[in-house]
C-alpha cells in the first residue's frame, strides 16, 4: 500500500545524531521518514 511522504523530513541514519534530530522533529510535530540499515536502531 503506497504511503504519502510529501512534506516529511528524511533522516538517513538513526544513530546518535539522527535519533536526537528525530526526537526534536517529532517534538515539533514534523513527520519524518527514517532510512537505517540497522533494525535494532529503529523501533
Amino acid at each position: 500500500m503506497p504511503v504519502d511522504i510529501c512534506n516529511h523530513a528524511l533522516l538517513v541514519g538513526f544513530g546518535r545524531v539522527g535519533s536526537l534530530l528525530g526526537e526534536k522533529l517529532m517534538a515539533q510535530g514534523i513527520p519524518l521518514v527514517v532510512v537505517e540499515t540497522s533494525r535494532t536502531r529503529v523501533g
